[in-house]
């Protein structure tokens, strides 16, 4: 793992902490917040969601009001899901059949 990546896993690790202190009411909290950030990342994000999500409100409370998706519908629309455009189907095919890039970054993809 890089140094950025352990430094995310120790702020996650400590938003953990933070809310499991504050109680269940916290904790509850903090799911909220964080599917709503969710949610809100992937309709800025990604066309397919933003059309998926589109009649829902804004703020979603619950992740069973979220529609059910599956792996064929998304692979499907794989480069209108992905939130990062540099990103397509083709290159993460060609990353992933490479056995040398096991552990590696996507070249040319958002960290």
């Amino acid at each position: 793992m890089s140094g950025r990546g352990r430094l995310a896993a120790l702020r996650l690790l400590a938003d953990a902490r933070k809310a499991k202190k504050g109680g269940e009411r916290a904790m509850a909290a903090r799911q909220r917040a964080l599917l709503e950030a969710m949610v809100r990342w992937a309709r800025t994000r990604s066309p397919h969601y933003r059309h998926l999500y589109r009649g829902l409100p804004a703020a979603i409370d619950e992740v069973t009001a979220l529609p059910v998706t599956g792996k064929a519908e998304l692979m499907g629309a794989f480069d209108d899901w992905v939130t990062d455009p540099a990103v397509t189907f083709e290159q993460v095919r060609a990353f992933t059949d490479d056995p040398a890039m096991i552990g590696r970054l996507l070249p040319g993809a958002t960290p």
